[in-house]
């Protein structure tokens, strides 16, 4: 259903209906990263003033799950390394993607966010 409503860009519906989830089932790798793809499209919706907030708060968000995530950790550091980069923290962002492709050395997309960035 969230994958679904992902696909129709109804991202603040699935931000709020991921939350709930989670607060019952916290613990959910697949819903989790459904919240993290809604934030990631989000950002660029939230007002100005209120994005780096924003950022900074999925950053959070993205921190405690990785105490406990397994299997999609790949993904929360490759979000992570999204927000840190907008946040213009280019040394981090790069520690993020080199964490994804560490959690999944397949993961093409990390591969070029950090081929990119080592480019530039």
């Amino acid at each position: 259903m969230l994958t679904n409503l992902l696909q129709s860009g109804k991202f603040s519906t699935v931000l709020a209906s991921s939350e709930q989830i989670l607060a019952s089932y916290p613990h959910s790798e697949g819903i989790l990263v459904c919240n993290l793809a809604a934030r990631s499209s989000l950002e660029d919706i939230v007002d100005k003033s209120e994005r780096i907030e924003f950022l900074k708060q999925s950053i959070k968000f993205v921190d405690a799950a990785l105490i406990w995530a397994k299997e999609k950790r790949h993904l929360m550091y490759y979000y992570k390394g999204l927000w840190h980069l907008v946040l213009g923290e280019k040394d981090i962002a790069k520690q993020s993607f080199k964490a994804a492709i560490h959690h999944n050395p397949n993961f093409e997309i990390a591969e070029k966010m950090l081929k990119g960035m080592e480019n530039n």
